[in-house]
């Protein structure tokens, strides 16, 4: 996590994808990181990244 870099992850729908980068999002958030989060239908059109 603190390399900072990019994370994108590919796979069929309903292998869990979703959960472990809400966990690892998590993870980092409790560790004091900033995190922002995107699909890809999301990346079509965002100008600038929400960081929480």
């Amino acid at each position: 996590m603190h390399r900072r870099e990019n994370l994108v992850l590919c796979g069929p729908w309903g292998t869990g994808k979703t959960s472990l980068l809400e966990a690892l999002g998590q993870q980092a958030v409790e560790a004091g990181l900033k995190v922002a989060w995107f699909t890809l239908e999301d990346l079509r059109g965002v100008e600038s990244p929400i960081v929480v």
